[in-house]
């Protein structure tokens, strides 16, 4: 099977984690589009794919490589508007607030612990496979992930969830 091929393929099965790859990094959809295409094009102009057969993640690091050089170009160039991401649609209005009460907490994190928590959540990534995707340790990305979501809870509002073990009856039968 020829590297076009074995290209087309990876894309086909995994479009929507490309595409979310290049989101995360540039939160505009014509702008992550863009970074796919850019990608893609310079892997197939080499010809180059990963020596270990991880495809995958070869072309979702070369996305988000692009993804950061445009949006460094873009940021010199004063042309950077962020959108917010896609619409979800929930049953109950209570949903759709919670939602956006924690899109807007979201939004207000560090834009790393906001890939990771993406990565995670939505790309069903591994903090392995984060990790390996962003250059960051293991360690790092699941202590991100997990203070990201302790501080959207607070800014929610929402208690955080902790252990809690059951309550015996230590009283004796009567």
């Amino acid at each position: 099977m020829q590297a076009r091929d074995v290209i087309r393929e990876l894309y086909e099965a995994h479009r929507d984690l490309f595409y979310w790859t290049a989101w995360l990094v540039l939160r505009r959809r014509d702008l992550a589009e863009d970074a796919v295409q850019m990608a893609f094009a310079k892997v197939l102009a080499n010809g180059a794919m990963r020596a270990d057969g991880n495809g995958k993640a070869y072309l979702q690091k070369a996305i988000r490589t692009a993804a950061l050089d445009l949006r460094r170009k873009m940021a010199r160039e004063n042309a950077y508007v962020l959108e917010h991401p896609p619409a979800t649609e929930l049953g109950s209005a209570q949903q759709r607030q919670t939602l956006d009460a924690a899109q807007v907490a979201l939004e207000q994190l560090d834009p790393r612990t906001q890939e990771i928590i993406h990565l995670h959540l939505h790309a069903a990534m591994t903090f392995r496979e984060i990790g390996e995707l962003t250059d960051t340790p293991l360690q790092t990305v699941a202590a991100r992930y997990r203070r990201g979501l302790e501080k959207i809870r607070e800014l929610i509002h929402e208690p955080p969830r902790t252990r809690t073990t059951p309550c015996r009856d230590t009283s004796s039968p009567a």
